[in-house]
């Protein structure tokens, strides 16, 4: 009898660890399908023109870094300094943290915006610090050319969840 009892339990607990297993793999999956779409949202707002036209830190109503001709506006870079990170967030209409640079064509760090890793307090791998944020889950990287003062360029976008 107790036999029984014991295979009875042992069953009961491998189908709750099962069942627990599926739903979790399954959560993850979501999450991770929203945070690539979330990625590449912001990748195309921010390689827009924004809104209004001409926007800056007090008018902006959509983020956009570009102009009329496609080209990187450093006008509206230093408006974008100047707008809080979690308004920024409010604006491009994300959860996840997110950070971006602009690299020139052979691949030199022009400027790096909403790097939190001071914050974390920690420093990165090579070229890429946000690898090593504490409590990282998920991290996306998107990477779009764009046309920069010094000519071709890389815009490469970092969005996570932590």
């Amino acid at each position: 009898m107790e036999f029984f009892l014991a295979i009875a339990i042992f069953t009961l607990a491998v189908l709750l660890f099962h069942r627990y297993d599926i739903l979790d793999r399954g959560n993850n999956e979501q999450s991770y399908v929203r945070l690539v779409n979330d990625a590449q949202a912001i990748s195309d707002m921010l390689l827009g023109a924004g809104f209004p036209a001409g926007w800056n830190a007090s008018t902006v109503v959509k983020i956009g870094l570009t102009n009329d001709d496609q080209r990187i506006d450093e006008t509206k870079l230093a408006a974008l300094e100047e707008i809080p990170y979690e308004q920024q967030r409010l604006l491009l209409g994300t959860e996840y943290e997110f950070s971006f640079r602009l690299l020139t064509n052979n691949l030199t760090t022009i400027r790096f915006f909403n790097s939190t890793v001071d914050e974390f307090g920690t420093t990165g791998i090579g070229d890429d610090p946000l690898t090593n944020i504490a409590g990282l889950e998920q991290l996306i990287t998107i990477e779009r050319a764009v046309i920069v003062d010094q000519g071709p360029g890389l815009l490469r976008l970092y969005v996570w969840r932590a």
